[in-house]
């Protein structure tokens, strides 16, 4: 089956960090982008020895009623196409095809547990964006957001993030808490205030009488322990 092709074009690129960026693109000749949040699109180039390169990224936008859409990617070293998109200058293209994917929300709405790391939290602010946009979508549910990272500045849309909770009447509680932990940063919606919450995620210190055998997983230890 063949998939359109379409063109993108950058209307704006910022940092995020040293080498990670959120770009805003355009889609050129259609009135709307149709996708659903969560779902990836593929980028697509042609280097200039003919090889065609393809890769497949997460919109990290909300849908909108116009052709714009956002994507948060890393450079990576002697990646191709993770520079050539942070090089992109405003108004240069690419070509594109979808959307596609399948790691959408479902209904019936439930409480929600988003957890991430890095630029893995693309899809979840497209669809953080999308439910807390209308009262309707997440219908009063519960959310938390667990995002991991190196350090606490690559918490990526960090004060975005708190600003959306702020200003909905939805359990996405802004007071944040942050604890290192083996060199990784935990961003905890103080979920630990919720029982079920914390008994997945943190069994009680009774559950580790027994330390793991060797080559077992060391557990994750209680929240308290963490914060």
């Amino acid at each position: 089956m063949a998939f359109q092709t379409l063109t993108a074009r950058l209307l704006a690129s910022r940092p995020l960090t040293s080498f990670t960026k959120h770009l805003e693109f355009e889609m050129q000749g259609i009135p709307r982008l149709g996708f659903v949040p969560g779902q990836w699109l593929s980028l697509k180039h042609t280097k200039s020895d003919g090889e065609e390169i393809t890769r497949a990224y997460s919109i990290a936008s909300p849908p909108a009623e116009n052709g714009h859409f956002a994507l948060c990617l890393n450079r990576v070293q002697d990646g191709f196409m993770s520079n050539f998109l942070c090089d992109m200058n405003q108004g240069d293209e690419i070509s594109c095809q979808g959307p596609f994917g399948d790691f959408i929300l479902r209904p019936p709405m439930r409480d929600t547990i988003f957890i991430a790391t890095g630029t893995g939290v693309a899809p979840f602010r497209s669809m953080l964006h999308w439910l807390l946009a209308d009262p309707s979508r997440h219908e009063n549910k519960e959310l938390w957001l667990l995002f991991g990272s190196r350090t606490e500045r690559d918490i990526y849309y960090h004060r975005e993030f708190l600003e959306l909770a702020s200003n909905v009447r939805v359990k996405l509680d802004p007071k944040v808490r942050a604890s290192i932990i083996e060199g990784i940063v935990v961003l905890l919606s103080l979920f630990d205030e919720n029982p079920s919450v914390c008994k997945a995620f943190c069994p009680p210190r009774e559950a580790y009488a027994h330390p793991p055998r060797p080559g077992e997983p060391r557990p994750l230890p209680p929240l308290d322990d963490l914060l």
